[in-house]
This record gives structure tokens, C-alpha cells and sequence, in this order.
């Protein structure tokens, strides 16, 4: 691009003189012309070179440059410029206006602006806004657990939700707007989830196939988490058992012989009721897992075939009960049965942790007879004795089996594990006259087997039996012991007739 102009300095009137010289006979005529001298000046810019049209010279660096021509001397003020190239790769979406020249454009393409000495070229990509799309959230029912929000489109949008979870805690229809990230050719997009209120089926029955969580409805037949108008049923056998952990109301909960329930503590139940069968007759431990019911409300068929008893530390001796007798929570009783039985605690569920302040007082003359206190689990499940807190207990836990005594200090014993069945009752011995046992929520545990079978490391077993007697000691080679008696780790000898006494030391 080339710009010009000029400055011209006009020569004044040429002057036309004629003289005339004679000489002798020879006369000269002198035809002469003045021309005045003259300036001219010119400036020009250009891109590159400049071809001066005065003198037919290009020139390629900017400077002054002059020309004379007869009488006319031609100034040329130059200035050269480069060319230069700006190239510039845009993508945007539908539209794009370029700020080099303001033009607007809709398609892509290549596209080129020059101004002065610049050549301007846009590589430009017009792309089509992506509407996100999503997989259907829902429907899902109240207080069951929701996915979460996608924070990636099926077409690779990513982004964030507006509100950015879902809630479950009401029924509705809820609408989740996804606003796009920036630099993302997007538009918003929103997601309506429905949130229904729970199925009520009038009978829930626990089949735990996929977990021991109460909310999942996958655990319960029909599939539908129980609600306040529903009987629950829990049998045994299953491969969880049920665990709440949230508060939930039911009807009524019933607890088959064998099963297990966690969760009393947030279960509003218009009723419940524990089953525990008894195939075999003779003596049984048993414990109440509810709260305010008698021997005749737990035994109400054959109760003449049914004798219960509680022990009393103080004397040492068996206190006969009766039918109208009610059965404190935390505490064991002794009771045979000269037909098999199935016991229904019906009530309302411990939900508390229990202490047990054990008795001893003992004014018997025999020895043996001194500091036992039959205990009982409290609850709808197993417990784990290595959970519970005693105080001054000598040994372990005892717990009896219909022939003798199983039992477990902690480390060891034939008490596997140290669990102990739901509605059992076992014995354990007071030390001092602080001694106490603790059975915190934290000690329940599930399980569907009377005793786990389990084996323990550096343990001899020495067991005899004669006489309706049974008798085994255990010997463990154990880092923690010393060369003393140490009584947390000793266990009692239990001697046992199957007349159902107390633990003999």
C-alpha cells in the first residue's frame, strides 16, 4: 500500500532574451532561455518497496531521497513498512464477531482482514451448541438412598448441579438444573426426579440377599423398605440379618427363633415379639430381650411342664418362681422343661445398654456357691463378650449347653469366640462386692448359629465325661500371663451335674 504527496515550488516566468552582437559586418543573434531553479517534495509510505514514478527507482528501506531534473530538484520522504501476517484459530459456538474488522460470521472458514501493512487471517470454527443430555435419575422412595448427581453428560459435558444432591427426606417432583463449565460449546440442562412415597405392604419378611442394612429394599419381600403401617417378620436362616441404623416405625416386629435384629434403639413397634424355640427338655439359661413380661406371658402353653427358677447369690441357693413372676432385663433364669417349648417374649424391645451390679454377699457354708450371678443377653441378637466391661469378674463367662459348661476369658474357652446366643442367660463371678458386667449396644453382633466353631493357637483341651458329668479344662500358652494366678485369664473348673447347679470351683 503505497500514500503520496507532494510539495512543488513553481519556477517563476520563463525570461525570453534576444541580443544582438554585430560585429563588423557579421551580426550575432543570441536566442536565450532562463529558467529559474525549482523544488519539489514528495512523501510517500508503502509496505515493502516504492517505486518513485520522478525517477523510475524502487526502493525497499524507508529514508530522503533526491532527484534533479533540469532546473527542478525532487525530495522524496519514504517510509517502508514490512508486511506482516497475524494468523488466529477460533472456535466458538453458532456466532463469532472478530474485533479486527467487526464482521460477524456464522460458518467456519479461513478469513483474512489487511490493514496498513497487516494481514490479518482468522481460522475460525463455528460449532453447534450441545444441549447435555443425562440417564434418568429415580424414581426412588422416601429415605432411600438416591445416586448421585452425573458430573459428566453422555456427550462429555462436564459441569455442576443446581441443588447439587438429591434429597429423599419428602415425595415430590424436584427439578436439578446442570449449568456447563466454561469453554465448553453447551447449553444448561435440567433433570426432574421423582421422589414417591414408600409402598406399604401390610407383611414385610426380611430375606436379607444383599445386605444387613433395614433401608435397602432389595433385603425385604415384597421389595419395599417397611413402613408404618407394616408387619415385620424376620426368620432365620438368612445370610444377613437386619441392621437399622435410622429411625424407622412398624406395626409390629416379629423375631423368629434363630434371627437376629440390630436397630432396637431407633424402632418405634406397636408391638414385638422374640421367638426361641426349645426342641430339647431339661434346663435352659434364658434372658428377656424386652422389656415388662412374666414366666406365664413367655411360656403360655404346657406351663405346667415349665419350672422356673433364679439364683441367689446371697444364699447360694435356687428360687422357685411363678407364672406371675416378671423377668428383669439383663438378668438370667434357670428354667426346665419336661416338654419341648417355644418361648414368646412379646413387649417392647431393650433398646439401652444394661449394668449388671453382681452380687457377693454369699452367706452359704459352701464355698462354691459364692460370688456367681447369672446374667443374660438383653437383646434380639448375639453378644460379643469381648465387647462388654466387667469389673472384678473372676475367669470368664459360663454359659451352659445341656451338659456343661462353655466358657471364655477373652482369649480362650469353648465358647467360641466368646459369643453369646440371643435370649441366653450365663454365669459369671463376682470378685468383690464392686463387681459389675456392662453390656453396651456396641456388644451386639449378628448370629444365626447357637456357637461359632473357631480354634485357637497354643491351646491344649482336656475334657472328661462319666457319670452325667462333664469336664474340660483348658491349657493356653499365653504371652500376657505370669508366673502368678492371674484372674482374668484363669477359668474356673465348673464341675457340673445335670441337675443344674452353679458353677463348683
Amino acid at each position: 500500500m503505497i500514500h503520496t504527496h507532494g510539495q512543488l515550488t513553481e519556477p517563476p516566468t520563463q525570461q525570453v532574451v534576444i541580443t544582438h552582437h554585430v560585429t563588423g559586418c557579421v551580426t550575432s543573434i543570441l536566442h536565450l532561455t532562463i529558467t529559474p531553479s525549482g523544488n519539489n517534495e514528495y512523501t510517500a509510505s508503502a509496505c515493502d518497496s516504492y517505486t518513485w514514478a520522478v525517477n523510475g527507482v524502487t526502493y525497499t528501506a524507508s529514508g530522503d531521497y533526491t532527484f534533479v531534473n533540469g532546473c527542478s530538484t525532487n525530495v522524496l520522504h519514504l517510509t517502508i513498512t514490512p508486511s506482516s501476517t497475524v494468523e488466529t484459530t477460533v472456535a466458538a459456538c453458532e456466532t463469532y464477531t472478530w474485533a479486527v474488522n467487526g464482521t460477524t460470521y456464522t460458518a467456519s472458514g479461513d478469513y483474512t482482514s489487511v490493514t496498513g501493512c497487516v494481514t490479518s487471517i482468522l481460522h475460525l470454527t463455528i460449532n453447534t451448541t450441545v444441549t447435555p443430555t443425562f440417564t434418568a435419575l429415580g424414581p426412588y422412595f422416601v429415605g432411600s438412598t438416591p445416586a448421585a448427581l452425573p458430573g459428566t453428560s453422555i456427550e462429555g459435558i462436564t459441569g455442576s448441579w443446581s441443588p447439587a444432591a438429591i434429597s429423599t427426606a419428602v415425595a415430590g417432583t424436584f427439578t436439578f438444573t446442570f449449568t456447563p463449565d466454561a469453554n465448553q460449546c453447551a447449553s444448561t440442562a435440567t433433570m426432574s426426579v421423582a421422589i414417591n412415597e414408600l409402598p406399604c405392604f401390610a407383611t414385610e419378611t426380611w430375606n436379607g440377599s444383599v445386605s444387613s442394612d433395614w433401608n435397602n429394599a432389595a433385603n425385604w419381600t415384597p421389595a419395599a423398605v417397611p413402613c408404618a403401617t407394616s408387619a415385620v417378620i424376620v426368620p432365620a436362616g438368612t445370610v444377613n440379618f437386619p441392621t437399622l441404623s435410622t429411625p424407622a416405625t412398624v406395626v409390629s416386629i416379629t423375631v423368629e427363633s434363630g434371627a437376629s435384629f440390630i436397630g432396637s434403639e431407633f424402632l418405634t413397634a406397636g408391638s414385638a415379639l422374640v421367638k426361641q424355640d426349645f426342641p430339647l427338655t431339661g434346663y435352659h439359661y434364658i434372658s428377656s430381650p424386652v422389656q415388662a413380661t412374666t414366666f406365664g406371658n413367655v411360656f403360655p402353653i404346657n406351663q405346667t411342664a415349665v419350672w422356673a427358677y433364679q439364683y441367689d447369690e446371697p444364699t447360694g441357693d435356687w428360687m422357685n418362681l411363678t407364672i406371675a413372676n416378671s423377668l428383669a432385663v439383663g438378668t438370667g433364669y434357670s428354667v426346665r422343661m419336661d416338654v419341648p417349648q417355644t418361648a414368646l417374649f412379646a413387649g417392647s424391645l431393650n433398646a439401652n445398654p444394661v449394668t449388671f451390679n453382681l452380687s457377693n454377699l454369699s452367706t452359704s457354708t459352701n464355698a462354691d456357691r459364692q460370688g456367681w450371678n447369672l446374667v443374660g443377653n438383653p437383646f434380639s441378637s448375639a453378644l460379643d463378650w469381648n465387647q462388654m466391661s466387667t469389673s472384678g469378674v473372676v475367669g470368664g463367662v459360663y454359659v451352659w449347653n445341656g451338659l456343661g459348661y462353655v466358657s471364655y476369658n477373652g482369649g480362650v474357652g469353648a465358647l467360641t469366640g466368646g459369643i453369646i446366643p440371643s435370649v441366653n442367660g450365663f454365669f459369671v463371678k463376682a470378685g468383690n462386692a464392686l463387681s459389675s458386667v456392662t453390656i453396651p449396644l456396641a456388644a451386639r453382633v449378628h448370629s444365626n448359629i447357637p456357637f461359632y466353631k473357631e480354634s485357637f493357637t497354643n491351646l491344649l483341651s482336656l475334657k472328661a465325661e462319666g457319670n452325667n458329668y462333664i469336664d474340660e479344662t483348658f491349657v493356653n500358652f499365653n504371652d500376657a500371663a505370669t508366673a502368678s494366678l492371674t484372674a482374668t485369664l484363669m477359668l474356673t473348673n465348673c464341675r457340673t451335674a445335670l441337675m443344674f447347679l452353679p458353677c463348683t470351683a
